[in-house]
């Protein structure tokens, strides 16, 4: 796809929006404060099946007319002209409409638990669009401030505390606080008639799970595993939760697992919700797994973001590889990466195919960028992550993420910013081992033989893509990070760093 223009940047969004779960329709207008250059005559943003009723410019010198408003559908965008070029470098764009609220679990959809009615948000990859005209690319970090007005009836849960609320006649409207710089495709929104937990501190972090009446009994596990995350998660980056807040919140009709919404993250029912007089131990490791993924996406992933959607890999691998470390951690009888082990079986079959595909991907349309959430992005992605810390070792490749972390807090990054970080923290050429796994698709077959050299022994080593057709001819790779354990004949054993070509 193409991108938006680099030089009109958000800054701050106040999104005020009428949401009423029992009507197929919703309403809003977003105001959103942004720099562009002197002399702009038109502006680009997102917005998909948004129908939006009036339009407003300004900058210093006051409002600019909007001569005309364009809908471009294959790029999912809008184009303003403007009467006259602008005067000022610092802009108010402020555009009311409506939409509807969806069937199709994208954008601010329409999700039903028995005859209850909610509305929830999935906007990852590009979906925030469908919900208000945005700047809906990753990069385009921005505050969010967000009002909603509801039936009274209705419970509201978005990123941030709610601010303040008033009563009018049969509606509400809730205030939330404003948010830090958030990417568009983490912002949350449910409403409808939910319930919560007791709320859990750890540290001054409140955690609260919410869910439709009458499935409070079925939070604590929930609870419990995201404040032994949370600890373990501060440990690990040497910073605290970022978010004022945590809610989880279980969505009748869910698409996906889960979403690392910042500060609100939503589940499928089944992955957040268990029944404690029947959670079998399998079921257990999966619903804490999940809760330790998204929570993990707190740091990497939300406070640091990827900077384009080819680098999706990079926030769902090192999640996906965190999560079993933290599990682990905290249940260390529950063997976790046996399951780790088993769970990257699927991405080694999906990867001895001819037509896989490397993990990192070349994305040009909002299609290509959904297509990449596969067992190639997380679990081999997590797998090669794995890799490298075991041959880093632990102690500096976990400075190296927290490097990785600080030098891009609150920003956007690429693969080689986190290369580089842990070349800085271990010495080592992090880069030229990692691009290959990344970039080329397949993974090697080694085959690892013992000689002798008159009585010295030689170990050879030979490698070649492993294929699921043995008629495809082998192809071969790069250097392969490892250590190698000699257990000499008296006394304990060795560590040997290699890396085998």
């Amino acid at each position: 796809m193409s991108r938006l223009s680099s030089e009109v940047v958000p800054e701050r969004y106040f999104l005020d929006l009428q949401v009423d779960p029992n009507k197929n329709r919703f309403s809003g207008c977003v105001e959103i404060r942004l720099r562009a250059p002197e002399n702009t005559r038109q502006l680009e943003l997102h917005a998909v099946d948004l129908d939006i009723s009036e339009t407003a410019v300004r900058d210093e010198l006051g409002e600019i007319p909007v001569v005309s408003l364009t809908a471009n559908a294959k790029r999912e965008s809008i184009h303003l002209r403007l009467k006259r070029a602008t005067r000022s470098t610092e802009l108010v764009l402020r555009l009311a409409y409506s939409g509807p609220l969806r069937s199709d679990l994208r954008g601010l959809y329409l999700a039903r638990s028995g005859s209850k009615r909610l509305a929830s948000t999935q906007l990852e990859a590009t979906d925030a669009r469908r919900m208000f005209p945005c700047f809906d690319e990753p990069n385009k970090k921005a505050r969010f401030t967000l009002q909603v007005t509801t039936p009274k009836r209705n419970q509201l849960v978005s990123n941030a505390p709610i601010a303040s609320e008033r009563v009018s006649g049969r509606d509400k409207t809730v205030l939330f606080r404003e948010t830090p710089p958030l990417s568009t495709y983490l912002i949350a929104l449910v409403v409808g008639e939910l319930e919560h937990s007791r709320a859990r501190r750890h540290g001054s972090t409140p955690i609260r799970v919410w869910s439709v009446p009458g499935k409070s009994r079925l939070t604590g596990f929930a609870l419990e595993t995201a404040a032994a995350s949370l600890k373990r998660l501060e440990r690990y980056f040497g910073l605290p939760y970022p978010y004022e807040k945590l809610d989880l919140i279980a969505v009748p009709d869910f698409e996906f697992g889960a979403m690392e919404n910042a500060g609100a993250v939503t589940f499928r029912e089944s992955l957040l919700l268990v029944d404690p007089r029947t959670i079998s131990l399998a079921e257990k490791k999966r619903v804490a797994e999940v809760i330790a993924h998204e929570l993990a996406h707190m740091w990497f992933g939300d406070l640091v973001t990827m900077e384009w959607w080819d680098a999706l890999w990079l926030n769902e691998a090192f999640a996906t590889w965190m999560a079993f470390d933290v599990v682990d951690d905290w249940k260390p009888e529950w063997n976790m990466w046996l399951d780790f082990q088993h769970h990257r079986a699927a991405a080694f079959s999906l990867d001895s195919l001819a037509n896989t595909h490397p993990v990192y991907v070349e994305v040009d349309s909002p299609e290509e960028a959904t297509e990449n959430f596969d067992a190639i992005t997380y679990e081999k992605g997590a797998s090669v992550v794995r890799m490298l810390e075991r041959w880093l070792g632990r102690a500096a490749f976990r400075r190296g993420v927290r490097r990785y972390i600080r030098n891009h807090a609150e920003g956007n990054a690429v693969a080689a910013d986190l290369w580089r970080a842990l070349e800085a923290a271990s010495g080592k050429p992090v880069e030229a081992v990692a691009r290959e796994w990344i970039v080329s698709p397949g993974y090697p077959l080694l085959h690892v033989a013992l000689g002798r050299s008159g009585k010295t022994p030689v170990l050879a080593l030979r490698q070649e893509r492993c294929s699921a057709n043995p008629k495809v001819q082998p192809e071969g790779r790069g250097p392969i990070p490892g250590v190698l354990r000699l257990q000499p004949e008296r006394g304990r054993a060795k560590g040997h760093r290699m890396k085998a070509g």
